[in-house]
């Protein structure tokens, strides 16, 4: 969160706040100077993290975050918008689905642990 706020002009925060004043829903975006896997071109805006409480799903917030994410990656000179989910996300996935993402790609990351 301290980079986010440290750079402004490469990361954004929106903040949904409830009637009663208590948070509700964040979204975290920054911008990547390389394409994001599937783009097409850079700079590339990447929703980094996007969380409504349970209490104010299915109200439109996360729709409200995301068009204001967009607004602000247009303002920065991004034509795209990326994001991931893990793929056993079936929420995560369909959420995006929802608001608009479609499939770039589908990668599995792998590791190794080296010899100790």
């Amino acid at each position: 969160m301290d980079r986010f706020v440290a750079q402004p002009d490469r990361h954004a925060q929106f903040l949904v706040i409830d009637e009663d004043g208590s948070p509700a829903g964040l979204a975290e975006i920054s911008l990547h100077a390389d394409p994001a896997p599937g783009a097409l071109g850079a700079p590339v805006a990447f929703l980094e993290a996007i969380y409504v409480v349970p209490h104010a799903r299915r109200h439109g917030l996360a729709r409200a975050l995301v068009t204001h994410a967009c607004a602000w990656a247009r303002a920065q000179g991004c034509c795209e918008f990326a994001s991931d989910a893990l793929l056993g996300n079936a929420d995560g996935l369909a959420l995006h689905r929802a608001l608009g993402f479609e499939d770039a790609t589908r990668i599995v990351r792998l590791r190794q642990r080296t010899a100790g």
